[in-house]
C-alpha cells in the first residue's frame, strides 16, 4: 500500500457514527485521503468478539459505507484485533478471522489492518512450544498466513500488521522475527518512537525500518484524544519532518472521538502530506477553520484558540492575544473597553453560532467546551463589570467542579478579579 494517505478511527471510546463516517469519508477524499482505516478500540466485534460476522444493522451500514467510498475514491480497511486470545495452533481460530476479514471484503473494504498493539507480548503453552517463545515468529505466521488465504479468494488484497511493539526506534527479538518471517507485501505499522510524539524524523523512520526490513506505515497519534478526553485537540500538525513521507510507506491519522471536529487537524494533515516542505501550520489551520466552519467560522476559531494545548505543542497558552486584552481591563478598571465587550459576547454565544458551521453536527460534538467556554466568558464579564461576588464566586465553584478542559485562564482571572478589594474591580 505504498504512499497510502489514510485516516484512522482507531481510538479506545465510543465509535463514530455512521452519518459521521460518512461525513468524514467525503470531506477527506476531498483533500487527498485515499484511505480510511476501522478501528475502532471499544468496538466489541473488532476487538472482544473477533471471531462474529456482522448481521442485520451492522452489515447494512457496512455496505453504504463500501458504496460511499467507492464513490469518492477511498480505499476502506478493516481492522481486527484478535490478540487478546487468539490461538495461534488453533485451525479454528484461523479461519474465522479469515471469514470475518471476507466478509468485510463483500462489504466493499478490499483492505485489512491486524492488529496486536494493546495487548501483552506472549503466548500460551502450545503456541510458545510451536513458535519458540517467540511471539513475532507468532504474528508473522498469521499474518503470511491470512495474506495467502484472501489472495486466494480475490485479488488483490492489502494487508497491514500492527506489531505489538509498534513503537521506539530500537531492534529486538519480535522485530527480528518479523524482518526475518513475515511476507515482502505486508506493510507493518509504526507508531513513531513514541505512543505519543511531539517530533517525528525520518531518521527514526530509517531506523524502524531497518527493525522490520522495510519502510514503515506512520500510525500518527494525533489528533487522537483518548488520551485526554476531556480536551479537544484542533491545532494544526507540527512536529513532522519535511522529509519524513519520503522515509515511509504511507501514513494514517488516527482521529478524536469527535468525528466532525477532528476534520480541523486532518485536514491541516492533509495539507502537509500534499506539499511537506512549504507546509505552514498557521496557514494551513486557517484554511481548515474556513472550510468546517463555514459562516460560523469566526466561532469556531474562538473555539479552536482555547483548544490548541497537545502533546505537539505544551507549551502554547489559550487564546493568549485575548487574554492579554482581558488582563489589561481588569488592570485598569473602569468601564469595559469596547474591542473587549465584543470579544466576551461573541465567546457567550458561541455554543449557538457553532450549529451554523458548514459541517452539520459540528455543534453537538462541541456542545461541552463550547458551553463551558460561554459561561466563562460570562463569569468574566461579571467581574469585569462589579456583578454580584457571593454568585459569581459561586458560579466561578461550578465551573471549576466540571471536569471538561476549556476555559482556564478565563476562570483564573475572574478569580483573581473576585479575589481582589471592591475599588479595583470596574463598573461598567
Amino acid at each position: 500500500m505504498a504512499g497510502v494517505r489514510g485516516i484512522v478511527e482507531g481510538f479506545h471510546g465510543e465509535p463514530w457514527s455512521h452519518e459521521a463516517r460518512l461525513q468524514v469519508l467525503a470531506l477527506a477524499a476531498r483533500h487527498g485521503f485515499d484511505t480510511y482505516v476501522y478501528a475502532p478500540k471499544d468496538e466489541p466485534k473488532h476487538r472482544t468478539r473477533w471471531r462474529e460476522l456482522y448481521d442485520g444493522e451492522e452489515a447494512a451500514r457496512f455496505r453504504e459505507l463500501g458504496q460511499a467510498a467507492a464513490a469518492a475514491g477511498i480505499r476502506l480497511v478493516y481492522s481486527v484485533h484478535p490478540g487478546l486470545d487468539m490461538r495461534f495452533s488453533d485451525g479454528d481460530d484461523f479461519h474465522a478471522l479469515s471469514g470475518k476479514v471476507a466478509q468485510m471484503r463483500g462489504f466493499g473494504f478490499d483492505g485489512a489492518m491486524l492488529s496486536f498493539d494493546d495487548t501483552a507480548p506472549t503466548l500460551g503453552e502450545i503456541d510458545a512450544r510451536r513458535f519458540r517463545g517467540e511471539p513475532g515468529a507468532a504474528h508473522a505466521y498469521l499474518a503470511n498466513w491470512l495474506h495467502r488465504e484472501q489472495q486466494t479468494i480475490r485479488e488483490p488484497f492489502h494487508l497491514m500488521l500492527v506489531p505489538t511493539e509498534c513503537c521506539g526506534t530500537v531492534a529486538s527479538p519480535y522485530l527480528a522475527a518479523l524482518d526475518d518471517l513475515l511476507n515482502a507485501e505486508i506493510d507493518v505499522v509504526w507508531m513513531g518512537p513514541a505512543v505519543l510524539c511531539e517530533r517525528i524524523t525520518a531518521a527514526e523512520a530509517r531506523a524502524f525500518a531497518r527493525c522490520v526490513g522495510r519502510r514503515p506505515v506512520l500510525w500518527d497519534n494525533y489528533p487522537v484524544n483518548d488520551c485526554n478526553p476531556r480536551r479537544l485537540f484542533l491545532g494544526p500538525v507540527t512536529g513532522r519532518a519535511a522529509d519524513l513521507p519520503q522515509a515511509l510507506a504511507g501514513v494514517l491519522v488516527n482521529s478524536m472521538r469527535q468525528a466532525r471536529a477532528s476534520l480541523v487537524p486532518l485536514l491541516t494533515y492533509a495539507a502537509y502530506l500534499r506539499d511537506p516542505v512549504r507546509y505552514e501550520p498557521e496557514a494551513a489551520l486557517r484554511a481548515a477553520v474556513a472550510e468546517v466552519g463555514g459562516p460560523a467560522a469566526a466561532s469556531l476559531e474562538r473555539l479552536v484558540s482555547f483548544q490548541r494545548q497537545s502533546h505537539l505543542d505544551p507549551r502554547r497558552q489559550p487564546a493568549a492575544r485575548l487574554m492579554e486584552r482581558l488582563s489589561s481591563a481588569a488592570a485598569a478598571g473602569g468601564a469595559v473597553p469596547e474591542q473587549v465587550e465584543a470579544e466576551l459576547s461573541a465567546l457567550e454565544g458561541l455554543p449557538d453560532a457553532l450549529a451554523g458551521a458548514a459541517v452539520a453536527g459540528l455543534a453537538d460534538e462541541v456542545a461541552a467546551w463550547g458551553v463551558k467556554l460561554a459561561r466563562a466568558a460570562a463569569l468574566v464579564r461579571g467581574a469585569l463589570t462589579g456583578g454580584d461576588r457571593a454568585a459569581l464566586t459561586v458560579q466561578l465553584g461550578d465551573l471549576r467542579a466540571d471536569a471538561t478542559e476549556i476555559g482556564e485562564p478565563l476562570l483564573a482571572l475572574a478569580g483573581s478579579l473576585l479575589r481582589a478589594e471592591p475599588a479595583r474591580v470596574g463598573h461598567g
